[in-house]
């Protein structure tokens, strides 16, 4: 039944309540989301515990729809209350569906201990079913935990993943979640830990495919954006460019909170690329966006931090890096903290001039924070390290002058690399050196503009984001 004759029949007061679960699907899968709520509040009136289907009634429909637009302080609110209640009929095997979606709240808000429980408890329920694809959501979040808590070479966080992705294998027909929360965790996992764009942006495009084929239209801006952030650390500005329309397209009678977040990232293209106005009109159409979710709005200041970086001004971006850095601590994770906390103190430092006595110690912890050697960290503690090496001789663990790069697969960090390093060399009177990567780094410019639309091409040659470093 198509969502304009259920729609026909609930206006006229005809449809029938067991096909409400149908209707609130058939609306999901367009774009009338606030259609959806409302005909969510209507249901939320006549609906009661023991007369709704904890995996596919009210409850249940309700905590997808927060799941979806990322509502997860509400969605945690009312699933714990929603749970206590199926309690008292159910078991925690039967009402699994309704644990899974609060439990995917509590790992997004990086809840950890409360989730590490939830997520064990249910496991064990499963333990005589290895190949239940029930499992996979609490692996997959088990793989979250230990990449962002004690896992730093990720050996155990790709065994989880691993894991789900031999049990969905084995699935037919495998459901639309569990293909989706599977594919993003590894999409995610290329991105963070191996820096390898071109298979993450693989990845995404095969979770909008499988979205459309779905029929799940509501959140695929949010698919769109993540792919827009593989395009820009690959330097396919091109593609990022086309990605952000075609999400603005999707958003066009709906502004979701993931069109606001993907409208910052999208500020930070149009700087690179050296479109200052262009860049200034976005960061005021996104700030529209206001969500309390600290997770949600740290974007907001890195933006606007390079934003200041682009026009010079060393001091906004280090107060607008240290808002930043407030609110990534009270996520606890400690690469956000430290790679945040070493942007704050450069800033400071370029302002300056200077490194301050009292910020020593905290270089040497934040640097020094353990990662992967393919991760997103690994690159930019490199990148920090050339900056410091300007303003300090003192030894924080990496050798600016043995920093290559050209090695660096992020196109964002590489260009900033280049300019620290070749101001280093400049620094410390190695002319010559820096000559030599001078040549290099406009070698790479030139490469990136075979990715840049034409009519960007001429701002890109003058941006002053990451300017080949003039010659001292």
């Amino acid at each position: 039944m198509t969502e304009k004759y259920l729609s026909h029949l609930f206006v006229h007061k005809c449809l029938d309540k067991k096909s409400y679960t149908k209707y609130a699907q058939a609306l999901n899968y367009t774009d009338k989301i606030s259609t959806l709520e409302l005909f969510l509040h209507h249901w939320k009136e006549e609906a009661t515990i023991d007369g709704e289907d904890p995996n596919s009634g009210y409850y249940y429909t309700q905590l997808e729809f927060f799941r979806q637009q990322a509502n997860y302080s509400q969605l945690i609110k009312f699933g714990l209350e929603t749970i206590q209640q199926y309690k008292k009929h159910y078991t925690d095997l039967e009402i699994n569906s309704l644990i899974n979606h609060y439990a995917f709240a509590l790992s997004t808000l990086h809840m950890w201990s409360e989730y590490v429980h939830i997520a064990l408890k249910q496991l064990r329920l499963y333990n005589k079913k290895t190949q239940a694809i029930q499992k996979t959501s609490f692996l997959n979040g088990l793989a979250s935990f230990y990449q962002n808590k004690i896992d730093q070479n990720n050996d155990l966080s790709l065994d989880f993943i691993n894991k789900s992705m031999h049990i969905l294998h084995k699935e037919t027909t495998p459901p639309y979640y569990e293909q989706n929360y599977i594919l993003s965790r590894y999409a995610f996992f290329q991105t963070v830990q191996r820096c390898n764009y071109s298979l993450s942006a693989k990845v995404w495009e095969k979770i909008i495919e499988i979205k459309k084929e779905h029929g799940v239209f509501s959140d695929l801006d949010n698919s769109h954006g993540a792919l827009l952030t593989s395009y820009f650390f690959a330097g396919l500005y091109n593609k990022a460019i086309e990605t952000y329309d075609r999400i603005d397209e999707l958003t066009h009678h709906y502004r979701t909170r993931h069109y606001f977040y993907t409208t910052f990232w999208a500020t930070l293209i149009y700087l690179v690329l050296g479109k200052y106005d262009e860049a200034k009109t976005l960061i005021i159409k996104a700030r529209k966006g206001h969500h309390k979710d600290p997770w949600f709005r740290t974007f907001r200041f890195y933006c606007l931090a390079h934003f200041h970086l682009y026009q010079g001004n060393y001091y906004n971006a280090y107060i607008s890096f240290k808002r930043l850095l407030s609110l990534y601590q009270k996520t606890k994770i400690s690469l956000v903290i430290a790679d945040t906390s070493l942007l704050t103190i450069s800033a400071k430092a370029e302002h300056y001039g200077s490194i301050s006595e009292a910020d020593l110690p905290s270089i040497q912890k934040w640097i020094q924070t353990e990662c992967h050697n393919q991760s997103y960290n690994h690159w930019s503690f490199q990148m920090h390290a050339l900056t410091l090496a300007r303003f300090t001789d003192v030894d924080f663990g990496i050798d600016p002058y043995a920093v290559v790069p050209a090695d660096c697969p992020n196109a964002f960090l590489k260009q900033k690399m280049y300019v620290e390093k070749i101001k280093l060399l400049d620094h410390k009177k190695m002319h010559a050196q820096a000559d030599q990567l001078r040549q290099e780094y406009t070698a790479y410019r030139k490469k990136l503009e075979l990715n840049i639309p034409y009519e960007h091409l001429q701002s890109f040659r003058n941006t002053p984001l990451f300017p080949v470093p003039e010659k001292p």
